[in-house]
């Protein structure tokens, strides 16, 4: 019957304790402190009836389940017919029960919005006059004289105009903010198709028959035109020095309206400073007014994180001065969800980046460790192939189980699709294994330690710390030229911290910020992007102590 706004529970409640306080109050007035009646046996038992009728509407509506069908309109006509049987019944100009048709009019108004006025007023005066005459004719008791009847009429029908006109202004205000409401939040995938979304809830919103969006393309210097004339969007990209400053100086940053935007003495009405202002001229840059042709227009400045542009309503047939404060909030919306999809646009391209700097990193913790170690294994078994031709042949079955590995590897990472490399083991048994494969391969004492525990650690701080013994050995194995290495694994209640050390000849002073050197640089991000640290320590010829520590709630981030 009416929209839920506000909520019917909540709207029948409002108005049967209003009518329960009205109805309290006109049996004080009229019984308890006698207004002057003339009819008062009939006055107080019609009081009394509407008493009790009040009070029972309130009991019912306090915790209703449902309400039937047309019981807003049942009751709204009981309340009519008692209001004038008791304005009419209280003899006297100045009756009391008379100021409480505003109630009438108010009930109209908030169940059926403008036209529940109207025909709450007409319903009103018609049950009024009949009263009167059935009043005055038929039971011949004393009534108000026609003079007053009349302007009571007259009054009724001015209180009802008021507040119907009350009431459009407010459902147009309301129809507004809904529409505003229902802008839609999801940022579609395509530009045209966001362009085009803004331009339709701007028009539809604002009522204009052509929207017009100016804005700069950041950070690429040409100008967007997107406009809308029915079903159809025009976006063009034009050389950012086009039109210039598309408002003439003054007008730049303000929101303003013009009945014809060709007149160079035309008023111009901008809102600025909470406040409504005038000058005369012409408001718009004449190329961009020649080109779409402009008459009658309004126009908001849009200024947002990324873009910087303004908002058009064009050819709309009745502009207002509230319109203006109003298409703020429109312009509003329409920069942040340009601001939303170039920002969007930016995170794509910074999300690329990162994937390509994961790849290196990760091609470099695979392939190039594998690299390195056909490298270390070639010039053995060049040594070797003419001391022992048994062993270098086991070398080179070694090298090709490496190299079929590393590609089966690089295929996992170019796919996007690379499992963890400790593959189905706990980091103990990856630890444990590497540090034998090494020490057996480069003929070093390698001494590892894992504390209890550590194979409990999730996958992610897992994965970061093998890559980390990973490339802190294969570094120890290629520069060091070291005898002894440890590999030191503890847990803390809430860390994990793993040392490995030597006793090799250390690290130059630049090992971390040489060009091409992704290892170091690779490590510490790996880590840095867990919430860990990664420290290093060297002093000359005395080895080098890498240390990395990581918090145990990384282990719940996906790798």
């Amino acid at each position: 019957m009416y929209p839920e706004n506000p909520p019917r529970v909540r709207l029948e409640w409002l108005i049967a304790t209003a009518r329960a306080v009205i109805a309290i109050g006109a049996f004080i007035t009229l019984v308890i402190i006698p207004f002057g009646s003339h009819n008062v046996t009939v006055l107080d038992g019609v009081l009394s009836w509407y008493l009790l009728y009040s009070l029972a509407v309130l009991a019912m509506v306090w915790a209703p389940v449902k309400f039937a069908a047309g019981w807003d309109l049942a009751v709204h006509v009981v309340d009519i017919i008692s209001l004038s049987l008791l304005s009419l019944l209280s003899v006297g100009t100045m009756s009391p029960v008379f100021v409480y048709f505003t109630f009438l009019f108010i009930c109209g108004t908030l169940r059926w919005h403008s036209r529940g006025a109207f025909w709450t007023a007409v319903a009103a005066i018609s049950a009024y006059t009949m009263m009167y005459v059935y009043v005055a004719f038929v039971l011949q008791l004393p009534t108000p004289e026609w003079g007053a009847f009349a302007n009571r009429s007259v009054y009724l029908a001015a209180i009802a105009g008021l507040i119907g006109c009350m009431a459009a202004y407010q459902r147009r205000y309301q129809n507004e903010i809904s529409r505003l409401v229902a802008w839609p939040r999801k940022i579609p995938p395509e530009a045209h198709a966001l362009v085009a979304e803004v331009l339709a809830e701007s028009a539809e919103i604002l009522n204009a028959p052509r929207v017009l969006l100016v804005w700069d393309e950041p950070s690429e210097g040409y100008l967007n035109l997107a406009s809308q004339s029915g079903p159809e969007v025009h976006w063009t990209h034009e050389p950012e020095a086009t039109y210039g400053s598309v408002v003439i100086p003054g007008l730049e940053g303000k929101n303003f309206q013009a009945n014809d935007a060709t007149d160079e003495q035309g008023t111009v009405v901008h809102w600025s400073g909470g406040s409504y202002r005038q000058r005369r001229g012409r408001p718009i840059n004449a190329a961009l007014q020649r080109r779409f042709e402009m008459g009658a227009v309004q126009s908001w400045s849009l200024d947002g994180e990324l873009v910087r542009g303004r908002l058009f309503c064009l050819d709309k047939p009745n502009m207002r001065l509230d319109d203006l404060p109003f298409g703020v909030l429109v312009a509003r919306m329409a920069v942040s969800r340009l601001d939303g999809l170039y920002l969007l646009k930016h995170l794509r391209d910074a999300s690329a980046i990162e994937e390509r700097l994961r790849l290196a990193r990760d091609l470099h913790d695979s392939l190039g460790h594998a690299l390195v170690a056909l490298s270390v294994q070639l010039e053995a078994v060049q040594r070797l192939y003419a001391v022992d031709p048994a062993r270098a042949s086991a070398q080179v079955d070694a090298m090709k189980d490496l190299t079929r590995a590393s590609m089966a590897e690089l295929r996992r990472a170019l796919d996007g699709l690379r499992v963890p490399g400790l593959g189905d083991r706990s980091l103990p048994q990856a630890l444990h294994a590497l540090s034998r494969e090494v020490g057996a391969r480069a003929g070093m004492e390698v001494c590892c330690q894992v504390a209890e525990g550590a194979d409990a650690v999730g996958p992610a701080v897992s994965e970061a710390l093998w890559r980390m013994a990973q490339e802190a050995l294969t570094n120890v194995e290629k520069h060091a030229n070291a005898r002894h290495v440890q590999v030191c694994v503890e847990m803390a209640p809430h860390a994990v911290t793993m040392r490995i050390s030597d006793d090799g000849c250390g690290l130059p002073p630049d090992a971390t910020n040489r060009s091409g050197h992704y290892g170091l640089r690779g490590m510490r991000e790996r880590l840095e992007g867990l919430g860990g640290t990664l420290t290093l320590h060297s002093n000359g010829q005395r080895g080098t102590l890498v240390e990395a520590c990581l918090p145990i709630i990384a282990a719940s981030r996906q790798s």
